[in-house]
Parts: structure tokens; sequence; C-alpha cells
């Protein structure tokens, strides 16, 4: 289970840039994880006041929803996954995110998503016309 914050053209961003300064990937990957890893500290928070944490509404809960949200970075992508699997294989999370059956509706995801998108957008805007402005208009 995953949620997305899509920025279309990125990739095609990241070539061109790369085409005249081969170390502007790696700046932009960098700051992709520091965006990807704000998101994911705010799905935890949100699923820590949804009570997922220790001991959880049941009283029996062991936390791994919350440890289990992740980040990663390929290429141009950044996404958040929450991975916690029940001891059958299958990934509970959805059970709550979407509200099926007896377990109600307590969102993490998608409140972080929508929490986190402006700022999120804002910063590869930033990072963008910082690099459009280092790249093609300051003199050497």
């Amino acid at each position: 289970m995953g949620s997305e914050i899509q920025v279309e053209g990125i990739g095609n961003l990241i070539r061109k840039f790369n085409q005249v300064d081969r170390t502007i990937s790696r700046r932009i990957t960098a700051r992709l994880r520091e965006l990807a890893s704000a998101t994911r500290d705010e799905a935890r928070r949100e699923a820590q006041e949804q009570g997922f944490g220790k001991p959880g509404l049941s009283g029996r809960g062991t936390g791994a929803l919350i440890s289990k949200i992740r980040y990663s970075v390929r290429g141009p992508v950044a996404s958040i996954r929450e991975t916690a699997t029940s001891p059958e294989g299958y990934l509970y999370p959805a059970i709550y995110e979407y509200g099926h059956g007896k377990h109600g509706h307590r969102p993490f995801m998608e409140p972080a998503k929508r929490k986190m998108a402006p700022e999120t957008y804002a910063a590869i805007e930033e990072l963008i016309d910082a690099l459009n402005t280092e790249v093609f208009y300051e003199q050497p």
C-alpha cells in the first residue's frame, strides 16, 4: 500500500540537467530522500494518533505497523509504503486505511500525503528554480 505525490516530467528534467552537470541527479535524489523521509515521519505520526503504536487500541499491538512505514527513492521516484504483514502474510494496514469490515476507517497514509503535498510541491519547485538558475543563468 502506498500513496503518491506526483510531479510530472521530473524524470525528463533530471536528464536535461544531467546533460549539463552530472552531479545534479545526486542533489535531486538527496532532496527527494529528505522529502520522502519527512512524509514517512508524518505518516508514522498519523498512525500513532490513530492508535497503532504499542499497545494500540486493542492492548495487544506491537507497533509493527508504524515501524514498517518506509520510504524509498529510485531515480526521480520517491515512494512511501506500508509493509506490515499479518502472520498469515497479508498486508493488513489496508484494512485500516480504507475501513474494511469491523476494523473501521482509521487512515494514516492518505492524511499524511494530503498534509505533506503542498510542502513537497513547494520544495521541488524551489529546487528546480535554484538548479535552473545555477546551471543556466549564473556565470562561471
